[in-house]
Formats: C-alpha cells, structure tokens, sequence
C-alpha cells in the first residue's frame, strides 16, 4: 500500500508541475534574499502608492476623500500622491482594480499589526510584507491554468518549457519579486483565467459562466483600462476564416442577452468606481492623468518599442521572439486560438506603443506588455511542441534554445535588479558595454541617453539635449523667458535652460512678472543639468517666496540620487516676502556621475514659489572665504 501511495505521489511530480514549484520558490527566495521590506519608500512606490492608497484610506481612515492627511501633512503626505480634480477634490489618480486583489492580504497585516505591536496604519512592516508577497498566489493560479490549457495540446515537456521560459525568462520575474506590488503579475494571472474560462465558455456557455466572464472582465479592465483589447481574446475564440470574424459579430447581437450579462456584471465591479469618481469631481467617468498624458493614435512608436536599445520588447525579452515565430504553428494546427491570439497581439501592441511614454518610464523591459504573456504563451508552447515533435537533432536543438534563451532572460532580470541595466536611458553602447556584465559598468552613465520627456508629452521622441560643459562664471534664470517649445526656461543670457516651464506663474514674483511653481500636483521644478568633475566649486542661489512651505527646498544630486543628495531649504536672508537660499557645493573626489542635477521640490506637496535661480563657478580662494 505504501509502496504505491509512493508511485502515486512519482507520477504526479510532473515536469511541468515541477517548473512551477520552481518559479514560485525561486521568486519567494528573491524576496527572502532581497528583504525589499527593510529599504525606505521601496515597495508601496510609484503607481502602487496610488493602486494601495484606497486600502489604508477607507479601511483604516474612513475617508476616501483623503480629508485625513491635512490633520498631519509630515506622516501622510509621502504615502498620498492624489491628483487635483477641476472642482479642487483630492481623487486617487489610479482606477481601484489592484485594491481588491490586495484586499485579503491587507487583513492579514492589519490583524498581524494589531496583534504584533506593529502601528496598524497601513504602512507598517506587516503591510510592506503581505503587499510585497501579494503577487505571488495570483501568479501560482496562473501558471497552474495555463498548464491546464497548454498540456491539452501540446507535451509535457513543450509545455513544461513554455512555463519556464515566461516565468523565469522574461521581465514576468521582475515583477514577481523585486516590484512585485506592481499590477503586471496580477493582470497576467487574471488573463490566464480569461483565456482558460473563455475555453471553457466556448465549449459550453451557461448563465453562470457568463456572468463569470463579465466580473472576470470587469476586474481585469479596472486595473487598467486600456486591458479591455483582451475582450478580443474572449470574443474571437474559436474563429477560423476571415468571413467567421463578421459571423461572430453577429453571433453575439442575435445573442444579445450574454452580452447583456457581461456587461451588467462587468459594470458591478466598475460601480465602486464610478460612485467614487461621481462622489468627488461631480462626474461618473473622470480622466486622473489630465492633459498631459494621452495616447498618439497616429504615432504609434512600434519600432522603438520592439527593437530599441531604450526599451526595445525583442532586446529585453527576447524569449518573446518564439511566441510569435509560433504563431505558424497555431495557424496550421491550432486555428481556433490563431484569430484570437493574432487581433489581440496586433491591437495589444498598437495601443501599448501609441501611450505618449511608449517606454513606460522606469522599468525593466516592456513591462505593459507582461500580462499578454499569458495569451502568448499559448503560440510559445505551438512552437516548441513543433520543434520537441520533430527529429532527435531538431527535437536537442529546441531544447537547447529555449533553455538558453530562458537563462539569459533571468540573467538580464538579474542584471537589472543590480542596476546593470538602466531603467530608462539605454543605447546601443550602454548594451553592447553592458551585455555580459554583472555588476554595473563603472562609466554607465556616459552612455546612457535620456529622452526629453517634455517633448514626448507632444508625441515628439528626441534625446534629452545634454549640458555642454559649464566653463561660464555665472548664469541666471529669472523665470521670464521662455524656449519656443513653451516647455523650458531659457537664462537671461540663454546659456541656462531649466525645465517646467509650464508651471510659470505671475501670482508672485521677485524680479520682473514671474516665478515658479511647485504643488501637490507637480512638487518638482526646474532640474537643470550641469557637467561636472571632481573638485568643481560651484555656488547655488535661489529665491522662495515666505509664503511657501519652508520644506520647499533646493536639491542638488547625481542621476541617482542614492548616490549623492545635498539639499538647501534654510534661509540666509530675506528680502522683503523673499528668502534667499544658498548652498556652496565642492564636487567629491568619488563623485559618481559626470552630470549634477539642480532642481526645487515641496516634499510634502505644499505650494511654494521660486525666482531667479543662479550658480557660478567659484575658485579655491573664493571658497574658503565664503567658508
């Protein structure tokens, strides 16, 4: 009896179910290594301040209107980033889909908190642990059913190398474990879902499993809008021939009552939403992100987002490469999930690459693209089936190859985590000098490009302009003047040019009409970029008026600012509603960049006002005399 429960217990430790348990204990030991909950301000980050925001605010506080953080500006403004609707409500920018999947392990930490000792304000050890780990059950629940899916037609161990290179060869393991509070695991686990009930619903739809498909939909759409290109996936399952695509949009108004149903249980999940938005802003649909973030449907960057060395899909997870190469093979013998899979793919990526920031800002890879994973998976598998099925040479040379290409995607995942690679800002040298490295390359950041973001705001993709080299003995900007691009300062010499200069105001001024603006809307400004070495001895000045925030402040760091951080928020003297502040910097001798960025910012978003921001270049004498 022993002997066969043992035999039993063999024949279910599969290849597949193997590669799983790898995935997930790999990521939970990436954790455990990491321990990202002991760094400061490094899991509930970025978009997951806003995604998490609801949690804390509704359960603990009681107050989505985030009225709260005003009793206390110094504890909450660091942890809510909320936009300011037209009517002046402070309305969380981010759509509320990652709070319900956070929801349960939110409890879990408030328990843990209360119990533990711990401060139950949502921020505590406890939470940064639950959050961080959140991730990973999503993740189990959709490697277990694309397994499901993929082992009904293709091997064991085509399938079993399918897992593994998605879960451990993409940008997929990125964002299990290091940004694992980000949406993109979470979206790719409820895609798998989607795919799999789609199959399920094809082959025998039911009320049941229509209102499933809705809620399903509904969630998968409120973490992020653009999502709902995966309707396709659902909608086109199981069409063959371009005359079946226009028999299915007919199939679905003569069934017009699951449409129906879809769309009221899609619409159940959005009403927490909807009530939320028509609560603060007086609308039932509100746009957060205002006019500075939109799509460029003309201008879709599809070149860049595939192949640039900035953020290019194929160059950072080139395991992908097989997904589509495997759309032949779905085609021949698959051609139910062809259609499916080809519209959403095409559409996926037309719509990811016309976002204004195609490259999605700080990241590793084409992270927006990480919850297709899921669907694409399917060709993956097609085509290594393919390859395993065929002669014993083709059979050793696909294995070999998706092992391969599995090892050197989770070496690049390495090589990002330990800043190898940049978040935003490769080119072709910074790769090609990068490539086999494992620690990152000590003059990174001289080949490192960064595009001008103001200008991409436009559709516009031009390099950031760098800074010659700053040989003048002084310049300064008094906020007058602006370039013709309407989004920088100029100087008054025109050797200075500052960024931001959208947020020029004539509400106060020190010298002439103008000053600018920092607010909890855009607590940065200005961020002038200077070449710099070591020993250079350059003396800053700038202007606050009395009535801003006295945390508002001057900063003065490297690209990084882990690496060096200097900040100026004293004054020294006043003039009239002006305060003068001054900081006199000496470059170190293991100075880590070779640029210094300048900028003003309100920590805790309080409005403040700059004017006529200046430095010059100091000699040694003239250094220590001002000492």
């Amino acid at each position: 009896m022993l002997i066969k429960m043992n035999m039993n217990s063999y024949k279910r430790l599969t290849l597949t179910r193997i590669v799983i348990a790898v995935v997930i204990l790999t990521s939970i030991f990436a954790n455990l290594q990491r321990k990202m909950w002991t760094w400061e301000d490094r899991i509930i980050q970025w978009d997951v301040k806003s995604y998490y925001a609801y949690l804390p605010a509704a359960i603990i506080h009681g107050d989505l209107s985030l009225e709260f953080t005003k009793s206390d500006p110094d504890k909450y403004i660091k942890n809510y980033w909320p936009g300011t609707a037209p009517n002046g409500a402070k309305v969380i920018v981010t759509s509320m889909g990652m709070a319900f999947l956070y929801l349960p392990f939110f409890f879990i930490a408030h328990v843990w908190a209360l119990l533990g000792g711990y401060e139950a304000d949502g921020y505590s050890l406890p939470y940064l642990v639950m959050i961080q780990f959140s991730v990973l059950p999503y993740l189990l629940l959709g490697l277990i059913l694309l397994r499901r899916i993929m082992l009904k037609y293709f091997s064991e161990i085509a399938t079993a190398l399918a897992l593994a290179g998605v879960g451990l060869g993409t940008n997929l393991f990125y964002y299990s474990n290091a940004e694992g509070a980000m949406s993109h695991g979470f979206s790719f686990a409820l895609y798998a879902a989607l795919l799999y009930l789609t199959i399920k619903w094809w082959a025998k739809p039911t009320l049941g499993k229509t209102a499933l498909v809705g809620l399903l939909l509904g969630l998968i759409v409120l973490i992020r809008p653009t999502n709902i290109v995966v309707l396709l996936v659902f909608g086109f399952y199981g069409v063959t021939t371009l005359k079946g695509i226009g028999e299915r949009i007919l199939y679905f108004i003569k069934k017009w009552n699951y449409v129906l149903v879809i769309g009221l249980c899609a619409l159940l999940v959005w009403a927490p939403q909807l009530v939320y938005w028509k609560w603060l802003t007086g609308d039932w649909f509100y746009y957060s992100y205002g006019d500075n973030a939109k799509f460029f449907w003309t201008n879709p960057q599809f070149i860049n987002g595939l192949f640039s060395y900035r953020k290019g899909w194929f160059v950072y997870t080139p395991i992908m490469i097989f997904a589509i190469l495997g759309l032949i093979q779905t085609y021949r013998k698959h051609r139910e999930f062809f259609t499916p899979v080809a519209l959403f793919l095409i559409v996926n990526l037309y719509v990811v690459f016309s976002w204004w920031n195609w490259w999605y800002g700080g990241g590793f890879g084409q992270r927006a693209l990480i919850e297709s994973y899921a669907i694409l998976a399917f060709p993956m598998a097609a085509f290594i089936d393919a390859g395993v099925s065929g002669a014993r040479w083709k059979r050793i040379a696909t294995i070999s190859t998706i092992m391969l290409f599995t090892a050197q995607g989770l070496f690049m995942n390495i090589q990002y985590y330990s800043g190898v690679i940049h978040w935003d800002s490769m080119t072709r040298e910074a790769y090609w000098k990068s490539l086999f490295r494992s620690t990152k390359h000590p003059n990174l950041n001289r080949y490192l490009q960064r595009l001008d973001y103001e200008f991409a705001r436009k559709g516009i993709y031009i390099p950031e302009k760098k800074p010659s080299t700053f040989v003048a003995e002084a310049a300064a900007c008094d906020m007058e003047t602006i370039d013709a691009t309407g989004a920088r300062f100029l100087s008054v010499d025109g050797s200075l040019e500052l960024h931001n200069a959208k947020q020029q105001t004539s509400r106060y001024s020190r010298s002439g009409s103008h000053s600018v603006v920092v607010n909890s809307d855009t607590p940065f400004a200005l961020n002038h970029r200077i070449s710099v070495k070591p020993g250079d001895q350059l003396e800053f000045e700038i202007w606050r008026h009395s009535k801003s925030s006295h945390e508002a402040a001057l900063i003065m760091s490297a690209q990084d600012a882990n690496n060096f951080y200097k900040k100026s928020d004293r004054k020294i003297s006043s003039e009239g509603d002006w305060d003068q502040l001054v900081y006199t910097l000496v470059v170190p001798k293991d100075y880590p960049d070779s640029l210094l960025v300048v900028y003003v910012w309100s920590p805790k978003r309080e409005t403040a006002f700059f004017d006529d921001y200046s430095v010059k270049r100091m000699t040694a004498e003239q250094h220590d005399s001002n000492k």
